[in-house]
């Protein structure tokens, strides 16, 4: 009872709409609309205030201080490795954390890693605010990629400035390795696909970094005003030098990343200190990686470099 026999062309009573859900359904769509503009009206405020804290003079010179912080880490990492090239397997560990921790055993080290844990955490704000604000010179996409990447690179030295800070306090901090990290990865359902987009991600960051370092992408960055035209040249070979080694270190990381998701074997995932000890076993090793520390301080001065002369 009630409903019609299928084909007669009228609509059965019960699917009929009524007036309320009639209603109901236009106080809906009218309320998800209205959460969508208050949701991009308070995005559009957010990178107002971003952009203009990112254009206070004040925030310009703190930025260019953190870019020193940056250039330390890498002074340090040029050290390890060219201890590794030096000594072998006795090296001490070519990564952050191995840095960090050659910093707290030198004289003066426990206020020095202190002084550079504030750095390293003015850095990631930086980035945050980079994301927050974007870059309204360029088109939406590349925009959206630059405000992902700034994004990654907050998080990264957020987890450095939490190493740091565990060193202070505890005088230790254990760090999962890239092997570590991937025999977790690889144990959860997906864990191989998870793999292999983060090791493509790093491998084409590090190739694209290599390109836009080639193109000297790195001059919009610099008051070339205010640079002494006697060090332009040097200025230029230190930073393409510099980001070409630093992208390639990237490129190897990821590459290895993929690797271990095709195999599915985690000790093929190799971090920084694992890429450097197994280039160290190869007959060409030792040079490749004075080489490659030699990039690595070139990358620190190029920081240097952009902490004095950076665009405001």
């Amino acid at each position: 009872m009630g409903r019609v026999a299928a084909g007669n062309g009228r609509v059965d009573e019960e699917d009929a709409p009524t007036p309320a859900t009639t209603t109901a359904k236009r106080q809906a769509r009218k309320a998800g609309r209205t959460a969508s503009a208050r949701g991009a009206g308070a995005a559009r405020r957010t990178q107002r205030r971003a952009r203009r804290a990112k254009s206070r003079p004040l925030v310009a010179r703190l930025a260019r201080t953190t870019v020193a912080a940056r250039g330390a880490v890498y002074l340090l990492l040029a050290y390890l490795a060219a201890d590794i090239a030096a000594s072998g397997a006795r090296g001490k560990p070519a990564d952050t954390q191995g840095a960090l921790e050659e910093l707290r055993r030198q004289p003066g080290g426990v206020e020095l890693l202190g002084l550079l844990a504030v750095g390293l955490l003015a850095y990631a704000a930086w980035r945050f605010l980079q994301a927050a604000a974007g870059d309204r010179d360029a088109s939406a996409p590349a925009d959206a990629a630059k405000r992902a990447g700034w994004a990654l690179i907050g998080v990264a030295y957020l987890g450095l400035t939490g190493q740091a800070v565990a060193l202070l306090v505890g005088g230790g901090s254990q760090s999962e390795g890239a092997s570590s990290l991937s025999r977790t990865a690889l144990a959860h359902p997906g864990g191989r696909v998870l793999l292999a987009v983060a090791g493509l991600a790093a491998a084409g960051g590090g190739l694209g970094l290599m390109v836009w370092a080639v193109l000297q992408r790195f001059e919009t960055y610099l008051d070339r005003d205010a640079l002494p035209k006697p060090i332009v040249p040097v200025v230029r070979v230190v930073e393409t030098a510099g980001h070409v080694v630093r992208g390639l270190v990237f490129a190897a990381v990821g590459a290895s990343f993929v690797m271990a998701a095709v195999t599915g074997s985690a000790h093929d995932a190799k971090d920084l200190d694992g890429a450097l000890r197994l280039l160290r076993g190869h007959w060409s090793g030792r040079p490749v990686l004075a080489l490659v520390a030699a990039g690595l301080s070139a990358f620190a001065l190029s920081s240097f470099f952009e902490a004095a002369y950076r665009e405001s």
